[in-house]
């Protein structure tokens, strides 16, 4: 790559693991199809835009799917032709908070995303937003909890994905185990002040 940024998400087609996505901070959406020897910007038309090209996550569809989820301070965007073209997936329309973290398809439902939001980086309130229409509308998934600042990350558990965690910034985890009809916070120990990614795993 020529250029110097952050790297914060990569994601990689399941049907063809060689096609390779990078959400870069600043700097927008890079795309490989040789496993990541060379790479291109694929949202140029972004340039200049600064909440465009800043990118905190990106994540792939499932088997069978093409679709490439990209996110940042406007929300998310969805591409079908390996980022060629972008499509606002128009948050505004849904929740009041746009600004978008981690992004994450569902492993067993390629129309099932889950977006991290708050208000800004630093903010005091955040929030997951849930789609099962690959986009086309959402809705607030985390019915119910109190997070204390922008979420960050989320998981989802490939074998049961009920099963679903998120984390904050300043360190608070929550989990579903009913897809989001109740809630439990599990508490870090103090050193965890903040958390920025989550996964989950059976066993």
């Amino acid at each position: 790559m020529a250029f110097a940024t952050r790297i914060l998400g990569i994601g990689i087609e399941p049907d063809e693991p060689q096609q390779m996505y990078a959400a870069l901070e600043v700097g927008g959406a890079a795309h490989s199809s040789d496993s990541g020897k060379t790479w291109d910007i694929v949202n140029k038309e972004f340039d200049g835009d600064v909440d465009l090209m800043d990118l905190h996550g990106v994540s792939v569809g499932g088997p069978g799917s093409k679709s490439v989820y990209i996110s940042n301070r406007t929300g998310v965007w969805k591409s079908t032709d390996r980022g060629q073209n972008w499509q606002d997936l128009n948050f505004e329309k849904f929740s009041d908070i746009r600004y978008s973290r981690g992004v994450e398809t569902s492993p067993n439902d390629p129309n099932t995303i889950y977006a991290c939001v708050g208000l800004n980086f630093g903010s005091e309130q955040g929030g997951v937003m849930r789609t099962t229409d690959g986009g086309d509308s959402w809705t607030r998934f985390d019915q119910g909890v109190n997070a204390l600042s922008t979420t960050f990350g989320v998981g989802i558990n490939e074998h049961s994905p009920e099963q679903v965690y998120f984390c904050t910034r300043k360190g608070q985890v929550f989990g579903t185990l009913d897809g989001g009809n109740s809630w439990k916070e599990h508490v870090l120990p103090e050193i965890a002040a903040n958390v920025k990614a989550i996964a989950c795993t059976s066993g």
